[in-house]
């Protein structure tokens, strides 16, 4: 089953959310900012963060940032209300899967969520695969 944080500040939007992604079979640890975030991803490994950008001392820039140095099977959602050209390019050259504004349709993320989780099983099914034969990615 896969795991994934959801890391929001908005307390409904994060509760609506996890209703969601577990009502859909994954597995799913909530943090109410980037800094309670980064304390989820310290103690355990997550396949995929749905992360707010805007919240607190500790935004979603600083968890991707976290991730991206130290937990390289784990893909990135940003999700935000302050979506602006920059910010999206910023994001995706530090590495983010996806970025989706607020408001957003449910179908929109729940299809970003299931692409995201599919790269991340054929990556591993390829690593598997490459070491299995002798040969490093």
């Amino acid at each position: 089953m896969e795991k994934i944080l959801i890391i929001e500040d908005e307390q409904h939007l994060r509760e609506n959310l996890e209703y969601l992604m577990t009502d859909e079979g994954y597995q799913v640890v909530t943090a109410k900012d980037g800094e309670e975030g980064m304390q989820c991803l310290a103690q355990e490994p997550f396949d995929l963060v749905i992360t707010d950008i805007m919240m607190g001392n500790v935004g979603g820039f600083a968890v991707l940032e976290y991730i991206v140095t130290h937990m390289f099977d784990t893909l990135v959602i940003f999700i935000t209300g302050f979506a602006s050209t920059e910010s999206t390019i910023a994001a995706l050259r530090q590495g983010v899967y996806d970025y989706i504004a607020k408001p957003f349709d449910i179908d929109t993320l729940l299809i970003a969520v299931k692409r995201a989780l599919e790269k991340l099983r054929l990556q591993r099914e390829l690593k598997t695969r490459a070491s299995k034969s002798g040969f490093d990615c």
